[in-house]
C-alpha cells in the first residue's frame, strides 16, 4: 500500500483482516525523503495487526498499533 503525500492533520488506519504470507507492505510515496516513524516502510505482518498514522505534512507517524509491525528502510 503506498500512502499519498502528506497533508498536516490527515489519518489513516490500516488493517490486516487475515494473514497475507509476505505480510502487507506500507510505503510513503517518497521513501527517500517522506517517512513513517523514521522508516521507509512498515509491514503487518500477523492476523488482524493494525497501524495508525498521522501526517504532519511532511511525514507521517505511527499514533497507534497492535499486532506484528516491522519497520525497515
Amino acid at each position: 500500500i503506498t500512502l499519498p503525500a502528506p497533508s498536516s492533520g490527515r489519518k489513516y488506519v490500516i488493517k490486516l483482516s487475515q494473514a497475507h504470507s509476505s505480510g502487507v507492505t506500507i510505503n510513503t510515496n517518497d521513501t527517500g525523503n517522506v517517512k513513517i516513524d523514521g522508516n521507509g516502510t512498515q509491514t503487518l505482518a500477523s492476523d488482524y495487526a493494525f497501524i495508525e498514522i498521522v501526517s504532519n505534512g511532511s511525514h507521517w507517524f505511527i499514533i497507534g498499533n497492535s499486532g506484528t509491525v516491522n519497520a525497515s528502510n
